[in-house]
């Protein structure tokens, strides 16, 4: 049985060899003798490999002499092509009459409202050399018998834009489970619905078509759709194909079981020459459940060109697991230059568009031949709408040339919207256009991440490539995470014309600023300004700024404006380098706060910001309706203004009972009235008073003081711990374990949070017992002092002293005696023994009893 069949197989092949013929086409009757249609009735009937050739007369009937071509006007349909094996070959009837081989000369039309002209129905054949015109469909490749068929050199369609009585209603149907055909070499243009249709089918090549052009490929004669393909797998469109200049969309993939289709190496929206607009009105469009497709390739030949197309280069829509690597979109082919009409008012609308349920699809990747160009589009360079999620965007140019110094510009170069959800934008560089770098907005659009992207810079973060904004995140987008924990997560927000991050609008809350640079290049040292660091406006809440570094900026680093509240401003770097050693000063204040934002959070006692080298205020907070911002732990030094600048500008002074109003409700500053520290125990013993409403539950912050070179103001270095006042705004703290320091400072927080300036600093004396005999009770005031320092014993026990004026080095200024005092003040004249007034500096305050034994010593500032 075995040796039977191969017996049986090999008597098959022979046959094919044996019986192979050629059959002569001789005129351009419908059929009969010599016809097209009896050549492929003897094919047919002849079990071998067959070819059908033309050998037509310019004296038939149906020449055209201006044309050089023949017309065979079919009444009846065709033969089907039922044994497989026939190769026809039109043109044949070229080289018979000595016809340039470039166009076929040999016209099939329709004339009896047939179906098609070729219905293909076995293997391996080939049809080549035919202008074909009028059916519904050109050619037609069905069942699965149909394999290993070519359709070659053929012209299916019209070359008469708009003429209609030319097309057919579709270029070519590969349909049926019909597998393994190659469409190849040929015009498809002008049909009324599709080019190529490919429906239950797979495993099919289109190769170095022109789909929707003229034979040049510079004009459009457009198909409505150039390629569609639904219920079919594993087919690859491409390489060398220009699908361009069709009504409607270039490549659509539509419908479950559409999977595994590569689309590589095409120009689709261009002309020829990849440089000029052809457009389709969409370049791809992936939608309702095609699944798993590919979109370019690693290999430089695999790379698609969609550039041109008037509202979108590609589209996928309720599609999963589609992979989108290699391509130029929006660009030319050479990657440098954008592809528009001569006036620039027609250009690719979109780049890319995730829309409806769109999930786990992937818009580049790792290695560097994944990379897409995305750049040179009219609106969003990305789009992410309705709801999709899981799609990743990674390692794109995104509003660059392919080197990624020189700007393309898109308008934005990633928007999400509409509820888009959990995508990744991860390495991508996103500069050079003309808007935002990205754009995060309305509810719904919440969970995405930013990690590791270069947003205003080039690809190696040493050189800016501008955005008008790096990043706004807006109108309700929450909970979306840019940069992370890992230093790699990191994204540099730099160079950006304005605000390198903006955050703004109702509803926009939790989202998670962390780990970024902004106003930096990626080593952390070097400058490259933004001319905003970070701007939270217009009602943000709930957002957190953490750990990043923001210096460099032109003007300021992180700005709160018009009622952004109850954000967390925590563990930055606000005007150092990366090593917090060197100056990097943002150009104005390091964090201003406006516009009644109210509730914000500035540091904590464990969290706080280091914020130096501004040219400006430490921080700055201005606006009546500005209040309730607390101000903690941060370590504020080396900045140009005020370490703390509450308006009006420069240094306020206290008021009695704090009854004054204004931004952080004016809040007084404490008075502090010793420092001694111990050397052998390390003990600091701080205490004083603070003047302001419910004492009790307020907090006094206290700082190792800074003494800025740029000005004359105290700042607070280093955190050093609290004190809690009592009801009488009396507090006093012991902070142990604390090298020897010089001076100290402090803030006043309340219980709404509001926080003063930073006090004037106090001198610490060391060996000195500086605490106030609580049987005195003494208060002093002003402080700082000017002309007089007044000392109220408000029990009235000191009625007889000595109180003496010494320099903060122990010379003795002056000295006063005060005998029989029942008033319980003592007016001490700020003079000294010659009745001149003190120079503004430190004294120290001592008072004797009579008897000269020291009672209590105060240090004290004259200003």
């Amino acid at each position: 049985m075995y040796k039977f069949a191969v017996l049986f197989l090999t008597l098959c092949i022979n046959v094919n060899i044996i019986n192979t013929k050629t059959f002569e086409v001789t005129n351009t009757n419908s059929a009969g003798n010599g016809s097209l249609n009896n050549a492929l009735d003897l094919s047919n009937k002849n079990l071998g490999a067959d070819t059908v050739v033309f050998k037509l007369s310019k004296s038939d009937k149906n020449y055209d002499m201006k044309s050089n071509k023949w017309t065979i006007l079919l009444n009846e349909s065709l033969p089907y092509l039922t044994t497989g094996y026939i190769y026809i070959d039109g043109l044949s009837q070229n080289i018979f009459s000595d016809i340039s081989k470039e166009t076929p000369s040999i016209i099939i039309k329709n004339s009896n409202n047939l179906q098609f002209a070729f219905g293909i129905f076995s293997p391996n054949n080939r049809i080549s050399g035919f202008i074909i015109q009028g059916f519904k469909y050109g050619i037609l490749i069905y069942t699965e018998y149909a394999k290993d068929n070519i359709i070659s050199d053929n012209i299916i369609g019209t070359l008469e834009v708009g003429n209609e009585n030319l097309s057919n209603e579709n270029g070519i149907l590969i349909g049926g489970n019909s597998t393994n055909s190659l469409v190849v070499n040929n015009l498809i243009s002008g049909n009324i619905q599709n080019g190529i249709m490919i429906f239950s089918s797979k495993n099919n090549k289109v190769v170095n078509n022109k789909i929707g052009t003229d034979i040049s490929g510079t004009n459009s004669i457009p198909n409505l759709v150039g390629i569609s393909i639904s219920k079919s797998e594993n087919n690859e469109i491409g390489p060398k194909n220009i699908i361009s200049g069709n009504k409607d969309i270039a490549v659509l993939l539509v419908g479950k079981n559409t999977r595994l289709n590569k689309i590589i190496g095409n120009l689709i929206g261009t002309d020829s020459s990849g440089k000029n607009i052809l457009h389709n009105d969409k370049g791809i469009v992936i939608k309702s459940l095609a699944n798993s497709n590919q979109i370019g390739g690693t290999q430089l030949h695999e790379r698609n060109i969609i550039s041109g197309n008037l509202q979108i280069g590609i589209y996928i829509e309720a599609a999963d697991s589609n992979v989108i690597i290699g391509n130029y979109i929006g660009t030319d082919i050479t990657g440098t230059n954008y592809v528009a009409s001569e006036n620039k008012s027609l250009m690719q609308g979109n780049g890319v568009e995730f829309n409806i349920v769109a999930k786990h699809n992937r818009l580049g990747g790792f290695s560097f031949n994944e990379r897409n160009i995305i750049s040179g589009n009219k609106v969003y360079g990305i789009v992410y709408y309705g709801n999709c999620s899981y799609n990743p965007a990674i390692n794109n140019f995104i509003g660059t040339d392919y080197t990624s110094t020189n700007p393309l510009p898109n308008a934005t170069g990633i928007c999400f919207d509409c509820a888009s959800n959990h995508n990744d934008v991860i390495k991508n560089v996103i500069s050079g256009n003309i808007s935002y770098g990205l754009f995060f907005v309305t509810r719904g659009t919440y969970y995405n991440k930013m990690i590791g992207n270069m947003v205003g810079v080039d690809s190696s973060g040493t050189i800016a490539v501008p955005n008008d904004i790096g990043m706004v995140v807006s109108t309700g987008a929450a909970n979306n995470i840019i940069g992370g924990e890992k230093t790699e997560d990191r994204n540099i927000f730099s160079g950006n014309k304005l605000s390198g991050l903006m955050i703004t609008n109702t509803l926009t809350e939790y989202n998670i600023v962390k780990g970024n640079y902004f106003g930096t290049d990626i080593t952390g040292t070097t400058k490259i300004p933004n001319l905003y660091g970070i701007m939270l406006s217009s009602f943000p809440k709930h957002n957190t700024i953490d750990s990043n570094l923001i210096s460099g900026n032109l003007m300021t680093g992180i700005i709160l404006n018009e009622q952004a509240d109850s954000n967390l401003i925590i563990n930055n770097l606000i005007g150092t380098d990366i090593s917090k050693q060197n100056n990097l000063g943002n150009g104005s204040v390091g964090i201003y706060v406006d516009n009644a934002s109210c509730s914000n959070i500035i540091g904590t006692d464990t969290t706080g910001n280091l914020i130096a080298y501004n040219n400006g205020a430490g921080i700055l907070l201005q606006h009546n309706r500005t209040k309730y911002n607390r101000i903690s732990g941060n370590s504020i030094y080396e900045n140009n203004g005020l370490g703390i600048d509450i308006f009006p500008y420069g240094p306020n002074k206290n008021d009695y009972k704090d009854t004054d109003d204004g931004t952080q409700s004016m809040l007084n500053y404490p008075v502090i009235e010793l420092c001694s520290y111990d050397d052998f125990s390390q003990y600091l013993t701080i205490q004083g008073t603070v003047d302001c409403s419910y004492p009790e539950i307020s907090t006094v912050e206290l700082f190792e003081s800074y003494k800025s070179s740029k000005n004359s103001y105290a700042q607070g270095k280093k955190f050093l711990g609290i004190a809690i006042p009592n009801s009488e705004g009396k507090w006093k703290t012991i902070i142990t374990n604390t090298p020897k320091i010089d001076q100290i400072v402090a803030v006043t927080i309340d219980k709404f949070g509001n926080t003063s300036e930073f006090s004037e600093p106090s001198s610490i004396i060391t060996g000195l017992d500086e605490t106030i005999p609580y049987n005195l009770d003494l208060v002093f005031y002003p402080i700082p002092s000017f002309e007089k320092l007044h000392i109220k014993n408000l029990n009235n026990t000191l009625k007889d002293c000595i109180i003496s004026i010494y320099t903060i080095n122990g010379e003795l200024v002056s000295k006063k005696e005060s005998k029989n005092n029942e008033t319980g003040l003592i007016i001490l004249e700020l003079k000294d023994s010659n009745g001149v007034k003190l120079s503004n500096g430190e004294y120290l305050i001592c008072i004797f009893e009579i008897n000269n034994l020291l009672t209590f010593c105060k240090p004290i500032i004259i200003r």
